[in-house]
């Protein structure tokens, strides 16, 4: 078999393998570039290149190295020529190459030519520096509040081992604002957001550099001398009350609920430092005066019966006491419902309710045990939706959950298992929750409706950022907030609001439910402008699926 001719095996390479390859006489100083080499360079298949052609497309830092590296070839330090650099071709734009070459001698040792590939790695290097770039980003999360920039709580917690083991006398506060639900529902999430950023560059005057911490939702944390934490007050008063904060036009009156606890006549632990300060500031959220509240010995009955009631909770868990109960959505036009929000409800062995939700979930979210309550509210609640289905009760299923519990394997388990009945799944998500969503959990949203599964947006309106969203994502239905009905008839203001919203909904030809019915004027108000499906306690409270099924009878 005759072989290849030697051109026509690098034109092969170039097509398989996408390498140019190139050849420099030093004695003639002329330059052999393939069509590849030139493709990569910019240069037009006609051009004859030069080695100065080689040295333009480097800028002159580059230049200097690939230079230097030419030399200890040429002068036998090195065997090869080889090095990674950026070019920056005619057009303008910026390539990465990977140049490796050889030097061919002749008989008395002189360098006759230079004989050499280049790959284009462009694509590599931009992969490599994300994936840098993400790593360093991911690591300084794990540190800093990306919000604020601020230490966070693992920041927080290594700091206190340090000046703890130095036996340092200091004081731990913490600073929760008075109230800013209302300020996130009055003027949205991103004014809230704002706000924070404003209010962390305030409170930074108030201790020493790196003492600001951002230690949850809205709670900051600052480390201060005895001396300073006594003045603490007094700086606010000046800081925040004599001078309000200016938002995006808004001005902005802060009040705060404040709690310390001091090392280490207090706590000789980080744990027990901010287990006793946020003792100290559940104790100050109940005092109308809002002055700063120490840690004091009394109070480690307030700690006992915290943890006594998580206790309780994860033995409920345990027990399966976390159980469903269903308020029904109805189509007031039709006469008919439609579907069923489960709600969470604590009921005990004997039938009996335990605690409100308003008291139990936001333990359940501080301690990370809130997806394991979610998990006992959808199998129970997609178990009662099976047989709702074949009693004929062709009904739609909404639950509450959070964008994390999808990320489980027994949810994984739990959809398929029920997968007939997930185009009747409706899953809630909170404005809130949507709004902050990561990459990661937009994904999963994805994911949901890939299996059928409706997504809603609750408490819609409480936030004018979502706006954006909902083209963005598949969702399918809104949720107008009970904050808005709560005013009608009289407010003719919310009525406008309703109207605006329900317009936004038809837009984007989303499903629209209105919460919060509480009387029959509010809901003909409503089925006057078109919003006839409607949820709300004028209709029916939530209750257990035995009398959910004897409502689904009896409603007219």
């Amino acid at each position: 078999m005759e072989p290849l001719e030697y051109d026509r095996v690098w034109k092969l390479a170039e097509e398989v393998a996408g390498i140019g390859h190139w050849e420099w006489d030093i004695q003639n100083e002329t330059a052999y570039w393939s069509a590849r080499k030139k493709e990569i360079y910019g240069l037009d298949p006609s051009e004859t290149p030069s080695y100065e052609d080689f040295l333009s497309a480097i800028d002159e830092t580059t230049r200097a190295v690939v230079e230097a590296e030419i030399r200890k070839v040429l002068a036998g330090e090195k065997e090869f020529y080889d090095l990674q650099h950026s070019i920056h071709r005619k057009d303008g734009e910026e390539r990465w190459v990977h140049e490796k070459g050889y030097l061919i001698r002749d008989a008395e040792g002189k360098p006759l030519r230079m004989a050499g590939i280049v790959f284009d790695i462009t694509d590599r290097h931009r992969l490599e520096r994300e994936l840098i770039f993400e790593k360093r980003k991911s690591s300084y999360f794990e540190k800093f509040d990306a919000l604020t920039g601020l230490p966070n709580r693992h920041t927080l917690y290594d700091d206190l081992e340090r000046k703890l083991s130095r036996d340092e006398s200091f004081a731990l506060v913490f600073l929760d604002i008075e109230d800013f639900g209302t300020v996130n529902n009055t003027f949205g999430h991103l004014f809230g957001d704002a706000l924070l950023v404003e209010l962390g560059r305030r409170l930074k005057a108030l201790g020493a550099p790196g003492a600001l911490y951002r230690y949850g939702a809205d709670e900051f944390v600052l480390l201060l001398t005895p001396e300073e934490s006594d003045r603490l007050e007094e700086q606010l008063r000046k800081q925040f009350y004599e001078h309000p904060l200016h938002v995006e036009g808004e001005t902005v009156k802060l009040r705060f609920n404040i709690g310390f606890a001091r090392a280490p006549e207090d706590a000789r632990t980080p744990k027990d430092l901010i287990t006793r300060a946020s003792a100290a500031l559940s104790l100050a959220k109940s005092y109308p005066q809002k002055i700063p509240i120490r840690f004091q010995p009394y109070m480690e009955e307030q700690i006992a019966r915290h943890y006594h009631g998580l206790d309780a909770l994860r033995r409920a868990i345990e027990a399966g006491e976390f159980v469903p109960y269903y308020q029904p959505i109805v189509d007031t036009r039709k006469r008919t419902v439609i579907g069923v929000e489960a709600l969470v409800r604590w009921i005990g062995p004997e039938g009996e309710p335990i605690s409100s939700p308003a008291q139990f979930l936001p333990l359940a979210r501080e301690h990370h045990l809130i997806h394991r309550i979610d998990y006992l509210v959808f199998a129970q609640a997609l178990r009662e939706l099976g047989n709702w289905h074949r009693q004929g009760w062709e009904i739609e299923l909404s639950c509450n959950a959070h964008l994390d519990d999808f990320s489980r394997i027994g949810f994984s388990k739990l959809f398929r298992r029920y997968q007939p009945l997930l185009t009747s799944l409706v899953v809630e998500i909170s404005e809130e929750e949507f709004l902050a969503c990561s990459d990661d959990e937009k994904e999963r949203m994805e994911v949901l409706a890939g299996l059928g599964i409706r997504l809603s947006l609750d408490d819609f309106g409480t936030g004018y950022s979502s706006l954006r969203y909902l083209h963005t994502f598949k969702v399918h239905e809104i949720k107008i907030d009970r904050g808005f009905v709560a005013k009608l008839p009289e407010d003719s203001r919310s009525l406008d609001l309703i109207r605006v919203i329900k317009h936004i909904a038809e837009i984007y030809g989303l499903d629209c439910i209105v919460e919060g019915v509480e009387t029959r004027e509010q809901s003909e108000l409503l089925d006057s402008i078109g919003l006839t499906w409607q949820q709300g306690y004028y209709f029916a409270r939530p209750m257990s699926a035995k009398e959910c099924t004897r409502f689904f009878r009896e409603f007219r």
